[in-house]
């Protein structure tokens, strides 16, 4: 296996004369689009582009702080001259290409139909056609990326005759037609050669009435004799047009199912041609049918499935492509990149020969939703689980999909996850699992529910979680893995709590918690000392009427000062009540007006206080000390080009002088 570190495209901006210094991880190989261009491979992945050469096994990772607008590369193709063009698939994407080292990216504000791209075809004209989630449009930049003057950009949707908006997969054939499948069918469109001149148009749709194995329509190709491949859930549909696609009389079709030899439960995403062979990616594997130049002729048909058993870094095949020698490059979701040279003799494995590309040194997923940072050690929650990085080196925890995190005094990690919450001992060794110790608690051990958002550790060391139930308290006893002596204690609306669903908790002391909630802004708890006895609580809730209104928080935390940071929706807000809590009367409030719905606040040693966002990056306010006067105040915001590896910042945690975000796309360390 070929495993290369990443320096160039994830080590920004290291310098030594005072910039800010920066480090972007993400989840690279989690392939999502493969092209070719002679010895170079490009790979579009969940977190950025990989270009491979092929001949001395190395990578480059390109990330979106080199110039376009967002790290999930949904599609990639390669122009004529070798550019790669690259296809993004988030509200905040579009199209890119990098031509002679720098990035010029169109979006919706240029005339694309959607900046949420699937998938990109060339025509032979040059010209790029653009699938989005809202429809289909077509590119000309005059083989001038980076001059926009004489650049054509036309939209198509389903008022000009698309089936459905949500476009898949484009195919064009050597007619100049372009073929969309989509998520109800698919279409075609003949331009008549000017493409953006739509008087002359002409289209046509195909339904599972029409001939299609299923509505739904994942992928589209056009093979060497003009025939119309399309890929669905639990097979491929072949149409052989006979020259006239809009008469639909002369139509021929034939399956290929689970009759055949295909999987009924696999969704069929692509299909590539070479040597009377066409090689199909799907959800369960790479496909291999000979025979394909006869489709109509099932007596020279011979269907091979490859998996991981085989050879394949994972089964998800996400998108193919073949070289001139019939090799074929898988993009393999969560896997990486794979080649498999079969010898020319697809359904006889014992001369084949595989070959994975893999970047060390990165995420297995992305839409981090906590961080933890330590003295030596980084910890990452992600769609992907629990993992300890430190020095690029990773250690994996199956925990579930971890949402908040929290170390108590004797060293246990306490982590909130859509499963409930984990008590984790790693012995201090967190890259020997020999040593480790997990417990789990649930809805059945105390919990209002299994889905734990926020975990905070009180003065006393019990353990509070925030749900979408409600909140809760567990006293361990200090023996987290054993459950025989815990205590818990569950609060809820009739308590006094302003609403069920509580995004993040902080505890205050041994008396007091902070909770933010959907919609229901904030509440306040002084136990008294004695959390599992009710009758001496007192209760305060922030919403209607109050500085902070009605409105949803996510993030909240409590300085050393003793002041509380709240991350709302929207605005940052800062409360000094005096340690009052029932007297309002002295308490000061002050907004900030910095991001979206901020779902990460933390601070720094310096007493700075970093915001995650949510959609615009991270904000750092400098308050001089005096946060309630906002005449010293300094506002530092970090985007994408600023080297930060996704603007939807997500989490952030400080650890001595180094700031760690966590974002949609992937983690960043921050060095300011």
């Amino acid at each position: 296996m070929l495993s290369i570190v990443c320096v160039l495209g994830c080590l920004l901006g290291l310098t030594a004369t005072g910039e800010p210094q920066w480090e972007s991880i993400t989840n690279v190989n989690s392939a999502q689009a493969v092209a070719l261009h002679g010895d170079t491979v490009w790979v579009g992945s969940m977190g950025g582009l990989v270009e491979w050469d092929v001949v001395s096994g190395t990578s480059r990772v390109h990330l979106a702080s080199e110039g376009f607008s967002d790290n999930s590369v949904a599609a990639v193709v390669v122009d004529a001259v070798g550019r790669p063009w690259i296809g993004l698939g988030t509200w905040n994407g579009g199209v890119a290409v990098l031509d002679s080292g720098a990035w010029t990216t169109w979006t919706s504000e240029d005339g694309l139909a959607s900046d949420w791209v699937t998938c990109i075809a060339i025509d032979t004209m040059g010209r790029k056609w653009v699938g989005t989630v809202r429809g289909v449009s077509v590119l000309d930049e005059a083989a001038t990326p980076s001059d926009k003057s004489d650049d054509r950009v036309l939209a198509f949707g389903t008022a000009d005759g698309l089936i459905h908006q949500d476009v898949n997969a484009i195919s064009v054939d050597l007619g100049g037609r372009v073929w969309i499948a989509t998520s109800s069918g698919l279409s075609v469109l003949d331009p008549a050669q000017t493409p953006f001149d739509k008087s002359d148009d002409a289209w046509a749709r195909f339904t599972a009435a029409d001939g299609l194995l299923a509505d739904a329509a994942y992928g589209v190709s056009v093979d060497e004799a003009g025939r119309v491949w399309v890929g669905a859930r639990g097979g491929v549909s072949v149409l052989d047009f006979g020259g006239t696609p809009f008469d639909f009389t002369d139509d021929v079709w034939t399956h290929y199912g689970s009759d055949q030899g295909l999987s009924a439960k696999a969704d069929y995403l692509g299909i590539a041609f070479c040597h009377g062979s066409a090689w199909m990616a799907c959800s369960r594997g790479l496909v291999a049918l000979e025979g394909a130049l006869t489709p109509l002729d099932p007596s020279d048909d011979k269907l091979t499935t490859f998996a991981a058993a085989d050879g394949l870094l994972k089964s998800y095949v996400r998108a193919i492509a073949l070289d001139d020698a019939g090799i074929v490059w898988c993009a393999v979701l969560s896997g990486g990149l794979d080649r498999l040279d079969a010898g020319g003799t697809p359904s006889d494995k014992s001369d084949d020969s595989w070959t994975p590309y893999v970047v060390d040194g990165w995420l297995p997923g992305a839409d981090i939703r906590a961080v933890l940072a330590e003295a030596d050690i980084t910890w990452v929650g992600s769609s992907s689980g629990l993992v300890a990085y430190a020095d690029g080196q990773f250690a994996h925890f199956s925990v579930g999909v971890p949402l908040a995190m929290q170390r108590d005094g004797s060293g246990v990690l306490w982590i909130g996850t859509t499963g409930g919450l984990v008590a984790l001992a790693d012995g201090a060794t967190p890259f020997d699992s020999n040593d480790d110790h997990v417990t789990y608690f649930s809805s059945d051990d105390g919990l209002p529910v299994s889905y734990v958002q926020g975990v905070s550790i009180d003065a006393a060391g019990r353990v509070w979680a925030a749900t979408s139930a409600g909140i809760s308290i567990l006293d361990s006893a200090a023996t987290p893995h054993e459950k025989s002596d815990d205590q818990w204690m569950t609060f809820a609306v009739a308590d006094g709590l302003a609403g069920d669903r509580a995004n993040a908790i902080a505890a205050e002391g041994d008396r007091r918690v902070w909770v933010v909630h959907e919609s229901y802004s904030i509440s306040a708890l002084d136990h008294g000392g004695t959390p599992f006895d009710k009758s001496d609580d007192a209760w305060v809730v922030f919403g209607d009427g109050s500085p902070v209104g009605a409105c949803s928080g996510y993030a909240v935390t409590v300085d050393p000062a003793g002041i509380k940071w709240f991350g709302l929706c929207p605005g940052l807000f800062a409360l000094d009540d005096n340690g009052t809590l029932s007297d309002l009367s002295d308490d000061r409030w002050q907004r900030f007006d910095i991001g979206d719905c901020n779902p990460g606040v933390a601070l720094d040693e310096l007493g700075r206080v970093w915001v995650a966002t949510g959609w615009s990056g991270v904000a750092m306010l400098d308050d001089g000390g005096t946060p309630f006067d906002v005449s010293d105040d300094a506002v530092t915001g970090y985007r994408v080009l600023d080297g930060l590896v996704d603007d939807r910042a997500q989490v952030i945690a400080v650890k001595a002088g180094v700031i760690w975000i966590g974002t949609d796309g992937g983690l960043s360390r921050l060095v300011p």
